[in-house]
């Protein structure tokens, strides 16, 4: 019996190639980079692409009860304002939808008011969860369909802030809960169409909240001002804008597969498998006695001896004073043979390789033979 070692739970090492393959693809990552950057002139798009640009702002107009101290409307350097004295805020929208070519553009806008009592603050890092809500529609919603190359929509609400204060006040008086009030104004405006058989459709939100229970209160207001896309109808766009328009990304997904190429190639290469571990103990104790073989031992002519542990012919090393011949059969195999005369005696580290048929016949040598260590009982693994 050979000392076998089970290279069938050790993986397929390819350390080098790995390695290799993360430098090209990290060679591939500069040159990709270096074109990103080395070029001066943008993408020409084709005349079928459409480019369309949106504008949005949002304007608001206070309105007190009358006071002497501010009239009816507070100035307009003043950006913080009094809700006992406040009864109603003037909200208007301005949305301004501009493309390259004419085509018919479908339209709808509407606005909503929610009145929402939550728990929990920001200024804490709590959550916020709501516990009432209330929504009232100021407008309902308006579609059309204009043949135009730009389209402006401007809807105007009027927010009635003492009613919506009133009804928060009775809620709290109703249940006497620590709750924070605001109203929430939604303005949403949808405009599609399509240019040469691609669809596009642009869907803005803009929102003005508006706390109801501060007795000096600052409208919040959230909304995209100034928006560009471009649509690419099918086929329209070559290989070169395809490349150039994905460039950076493609760059950057190819930088991390490189790096994790050549980090698992190097990781892999620390990695050995038992029958390496033994085979460089055996290497590092002995080598000054073994022959390293550049291929393959033609063992065709001779009559092989196997024996059971490389300790036993290291007893015949001593024995007939003949050097040990180290022959490589594959990654996972090695061959450790001593010859003398018709006779070779072998070692096999690893997994058991056929030998060529002329060499199998003979699994002992002679028994006259007084080398015969086919009687030997002396048996030493070599473990790593």
């Amino acid at each position: 019996m050979s000392n076998y070692v089970d290279a069938s739970r050790t993986k397929t090492r390819r350390p080098l190639t790995f390695f290799l393959l993360g430098l090209l693809l990290f060679a591939t990552t500069c040159f990709l980079m270096y074109d990103r950057l080395a070029a001066h002139q943008p993408i020409t798009l084709p005349p079928e692409a459409y480019t369309y640009n949106v504008a949005q702002s949002v304007q608001q107009l206070v309105h007190y009860q009358q006071s002497s101290f501010f009239g009816s409307i507070p100035d307009a350097i003043n950006t913080a304002y009094l809700a006992d004295i406040t009864n109603y805020i003037d909200e208007s929208l301005h949305y301004t939808f501009k493309g390259d070519h004419t085509t018919d553009l479908h339209y709808s806008y509407g606005a909503q008011a929610t009145l929402q009592s939550t728990s929990g603050s920001r200024a804490a890092n709590e959550s916020i969860a709501n516990v009432w809500t209330k929504q009232y529609t100021l407008l309902p919603k308006t579609a059309g369909t204009r043949h135009a190359k730009v389209l402006a929509i401007d809807p105007k609400v009027q927010l009635p802030f003492t009613q919506y204060k009133q009804a928060i006040d009775q809620f709290k008086d109703a249940f006497n809960a620590p709750v924070n009030s605001s109203v929430v104004l939604t303005f949403n405006v949808q405009v599609a169409g399509s240019i040469n058989g691609a669809a596009f459709e642009d869907d803005k939100t803009s929102t003005v909240t508006i706390p109801l229970d501060q007795q000096i209160y600052r409208p919040e207001v959230k909304f995209i001002d100034a928006d560009t896309h471009t649509v690419f109808p099918p086929q329209s766009l070559g290989i070169e804008g395809v490349v150039s328009r994905y460039e950076l990304w493609l760059a950057l997904i190819i930088a991390v597969l490189g790096v994790c190429c050549a980090i698992y190639g190097l990781h892999r290469q620390r990695i050995k498998t038992p029958h390496q571990k033994q085979l460089e103990k055996i290497f590092r104790y002995h080598d000054g006695i073994i022959v390293r073989a550049s291929h393959a031992v033609d063992l065709a002519d001779k009559n092989v001896v196997t024996v059971q542990s490389f300790d036993d012919l290291l007893n015949l090393e001593e024995e007939i004073k003949a050097p040990i011949i180290a022959s490589k059969v594959n990654s996972r195999t090695t061959h450790f043979i001593i010859t003398r005369d018709d006779i070779a005696y072998m070692y096999t580290l690893g997994e058991p390789a056929p030998l060529k048929a002329s060499a199998a016949h003979a699994a002992h040598p002679p028994a006259a033979n007084p080398t015969d260590t086919t009687a030997r009982q002396t048996k030493i693994k070599i473990s790593g």
